[in-house]
């Protein structure tokens, strides 16, 4: 019975998002995407946990360095940042490539990409989930790159199909974790620049290196692949402008050879911290980063989470 249960919940589901993909065509992009921020902080009156989690992970990075007050302003441009993501995401499922394309107004830092293309030479990327990372995969598709991104399996197969076609609707490839690892390696040895959002705790092998200032379970994979496969390794974020356009930031590469995996996942973690930091209102502070550290050590000295 809970299994049925289940089931029917998320085929409520998936008909709210194919219904919500219709009425967001009607909806012009600026109109919709201000209503979804303030969508979501309706939302979030009632999403007592994520809050939770959110000043939570402020106070253990920021600690009083940052103002009650300025914490609350942060959190509210935050939970209005999921919104507009929401509403964008939709949009570009039934926007035409160009449309899309044109999101992005600034580039920094292309010419590595670039250098990838030419030597057909794989590139792993470590990114994160800030502003629209969708985003990020497809330009690097229409700007002529092979690109790909790693993903986990969903919990509904139709929402993972409805959800896969908007991303692969650009030629982003889309390599899930318990996919044949063969195909990847052979777009990697044709040039692929292959995304791996590495900002979270998730269930991957790991390594516990500084992530914002504070001990984090890091995922490890991209060092393991660009040391593997001996391929080129950089951080790349994309960030919303102030006139809601988007720019993308792509670092130059991280030296590898002779390196110990933490030590990589220490640089690749430093260079997107730093991201966040310059653009804190636009990160997923919702998750529970630090669970197996900072929140680890809050409990066992007996405080509630």
């Amino acid at each position: 019975m809970k299994m049925k249960l289940k089931a029917f919940r998320n085929f409520l589901l998936y008909l709210f998002i194919q219904s919500a993909r219709l009425v967001v065509f009607f909806i012009p992009w600026r109109i919709g995407a201000k209503a979804c921020e303030y969508f979501a902080l309706f939302v979030f009156l009632f999403l007592n946990k994520d809050r939770r989690t959110l000043r939570r992970n402020l106070d253990i990075v920021y600690g009083a360095k940052m103002p009650e007050k300025e914490k609350g302003i942060l959190e509210n441009r935050n939970i209005r940042n999921y919104g507009r993501g929401f509403f964008e995401f939709l949009k570009f499922t039934v926007w035409p490539a160009d449309k899309i394309k044109n999101m992005v107004k600034e580039t920094h830092g292309l010419e590595y990409f670039n250098e990838a293309k030419e030597t057909k030479k794989g590139v792993i990327v470590v990114t994160l989930h800030l502003s629209n990372w969708e985003l990020l995969a497809h330009f690097t598709a229409l700007n002529g790159n092979i690109a790909g991104a790693a993903a986990k399996r969903m919990f509904d197969p139709l929402i993972e199909s409805a959800v896969n076609s908007a991303r692969t609707k650009t030629g982003v490839k889309i390599f899930l974790k318990d996919d044949d690892i063969r195909s990847m390696i052979k777009y990697l040895r044709q040039g692929m620049i292959f995304g791996i959002l590495s900002d979270q705790d998730t269930s991957v092998e790991s390594v516990y290196v500084p992530f914002l200032g504070v001990m984090a379970k890091t995922p490890s994979g991209p060092a393991v692949l660009a040391q593997k496969l001996g391929l080129k390794l950089m951080t790349v974020c994309i960030y919303r402008r102030r006139d809601n356009y988007y720019g993308i930031q792509i670092n130059k590469p991280i030296e590898t050879e002779g390196k110990t995996t933490e030590q990589l996942a220490e640089e690749y973690n430093k260079e997107i911290s730093e991201f966040i930091f310059k653009y804190p209102e636009q990160w997923v502070w919702v998750h529970r980063r630090f669970r197996m550290t900072a929140e680890k050590s809050m409990e066992e000295k007996g405080i509630k989470l």
